[in-house]
């Protein structure tokens, strides 16, 4: 069974070669396309050769035999046939091209084709959001490039009609980075402080190259976010800063939400295994923290502990010269309630200093609110931080004296 196309007259031995020769001369990703309405996305030669006689009648082409009058056409009259509608088709065109020029264009002289790619651009340039769609200029035959203007720069460029339509080039080319992002839907922040961050936490979490790997991953810690967006949109409520560090509140815990804070990165070495810890009727704090309570130096402390001391005796002991304080006439609740509410205010400020920078007068009121709150009940909770109304009380009077004694010093260094 063969073919034959009564337009030009040449005869195919197969309907899939006689489906694809028609495809491309009328350009198949267009929607006026007869075969593409019945493919449901198969190749048209596939679905021509399982139904091949309405393929043919589809295409307007007839099915001949040797004992069809007609088969007799000529492969060199198939030619001169072509020849002679490609010609015809070239005259089409500088016809157009010369009433182009005088700014008169007759809607008779544009061929078919270019009206039908236009209205599909308009059509795809609605459906495409967000995207200009580039101007045509030039159109070619089928599988070549066409001629358009970019939409951004203005640039002319070759492309393929298909890929215009179908949403795949949109610019000459200038915009290709900022698409490639939006097509991949990547966030484009590879580079950033936290990126870096949340990919350090990944490799020591799950790559047992890693040299960290050893102090994370081998112990079982774990990052719990399943990916940079969740860790960023978490991190950025929370306070994040490129001045801060990413710190875990439970140091045996995983990276996951209400286990991680962003403080500045000296606090964050005295929550390191490697600290030496000490611990004083049921508070454990590292040598760091305890020197600074106790107003001594923190090697002091550190070389007492690897001595052999024991943690009573290291902080008990006083140092010579020093009668700051006395850690046994100091409740261990006093110490511990208010280092809670610092590292809760840490949390919202990420500041350790930051306190010395409010008035006097903003702790005396917070004072008396807690004291008003919690005078029923010396235990009441306070709502927004989950922590005693009456830690909050101490440590309003800390600052307080603190700030007390600041002034006493600054006196003293005038006179």
């Amino acid at each position: 069974m063969k073919f034959r196309n009564p337009e030009t007259g040449e005869v195919f031995l197969s309907i899939s070669s006689a489906a694809d020769y028609f495809c491309r001369e009328n350009d198949c990703f267009l929607q006026t396309c007869p075969l593409k309405g019945q493919t449901d996305g198969e190749p048209c030669a596939d679905w021509a050769n399982a139904y091949p006689h309405e393929a043919a009648r589809l295409m307007g082409y007839e099915v001949v035999d040797k004992h069809t009058p007609t088969y007799e056409k000529t492969h060199a009259d198939a030619i001169e046939n072509a020849r002679v509608h490609s010609e015809e088709a070239n005259m089409d065109k500088l016809d157009q091209q010369a009433k182009a020029d005088q700014g008169k264009i007759k809607p008779s002289l544009c061929p078919a084709s270019l009206v039908e790619t236009v209205a599909v651009l308009r059509e795809a340039e609605v459906k495409i959001t967000g995207r200009k769609i580039p101007k045509l200029i030039e159109k070619r035959p089928s599988k070549q490039k066409s001629v358009f203007e970019c939409p951004y720069c203005g640039k002319h460029f070759e492309a393929l009609i298909s890929n215009i339509v179908r949403g795949k080039q949109h610019s000459c080319g200038c915009m290709k980075g900022k698409f490639s992002v939006e097509s991949k839907g990547t966030h484009g922040e590879s580079k950033t402080r936290l990126y870096r961050i949340w990919n350090h936490i990944k490799e020591r979490c799950e790559k047992p190259s890693c040299k960290e790997y050893k102090w994370y991953g081998a112990r079982g810690i774990k990052c719990e976010f399943k990916s940079y967006k969740e860790f960023r949109d978490y991190a950025i409520g929370h306070g994040y800063a490129d001045n801060l560090t990413c710190e875990r509140i439970d140091v045996n815990g995983n990276y996951a939400p209400g286990n991680i804070t962003f403080i500045p990165l000296e606090l964050q070495a005295r929550n390191t295994r490697t600290n030496v810890k000490i611990e004083y009727n049921g508070l454990t704090l590292c040598a760091a923290e305890w020197a600074e309570i106790l107003g001594v130096r923190q090697d002091t402390l550190t070389k007492r502990k690897r001595s052999g001391w024991s943690d009573k005796e290291t902080l008990e002991t006083p140092v010579p010269g020093n009668d700051k304080v006395d850690i046994s006439l100091v409740p261990v609740s006093l110490i511990s309630g208010v280092r809670a509410v610092r590292l809760f205010g840490l949390q919202t400020y990420h500041d350790p200093d930051n306190w010395k920078q409010v008035e006097p007068e903003r702790y005396h009121q917070a004072m008396l609110r807690h004291i008003l709150a919690a005078w029923n009940d010396p235990y009441k909770i306070d709502p927004e931080s989950g922590l005693p109304h009456i830690a909050h009380v101490a440590t309003n009077i800390a600052f307080l004296l603190e700030m007390k004694e600041e002034k006493k010093w600054q006196a003293a260094q005038n006179e």
